[in-house]
């Protein structure tokens, strides 16, 4: 059975035997990605395979061809270790608005009304079609 995997170090691919249990899928994912503890996850939507699911065979949960997605799990030690920095707070880049000369101000409000008077005399004359049709 072959079984293709995406982790952060990268892709693989494990041919197991037909008869392979959830157990060892996983020892195999580990010992190809170096992770010491994953979380494997198939399927759409993704479903985590669990301990629980250990002994049960690969082919009974119809993984061969699946693509998996392997995530390292981080105890919380760890993230302490790390003690990575918070993200800055994003800077705008974008220029504040200019102010608009008097003269477009007037042309674009000009424009405004025009718009809405033509938008009342057809509404007005729809109206008085309706009206003479009764």
């Amino acid at each position: 059975m072959k079984i293709r995997f995406k982790a952060p170090s990268g892709g693989g691919t494990l041919e197991l035997d037909d008869a392979s249990t959830v157990d060892q899928l996983l020892e195999s994912i580990k010992s190809s990605t170096g992770f010491a503890d994953v979380t494997v996850k198939y399927g759409w939507p993704p479903k985590p395979l669990t301990a629980d699911q250990g002994q049960l065979s690969a082919q009974s949960l119809n993984l061969h061809r699946e693509n998996l997605t392997v995530v390292p799990k981080e105890d919380a030690s760890a993230a302490v270790a790390h003690n990575t920095p918070p993200m800055p707070e994003p800077v705008a880049t974008t220029a504040p608005p200019q102010r608009l000369s008097p003269a477009f101000n007037l042309r674009f409000e000009a424009r405004r009304k025009a718009k809405a008077r033509v938008l009342r005399t057809r509404t007005l004359a729809s109206l008085c079609r309706k009206l003479a049709l009764r």
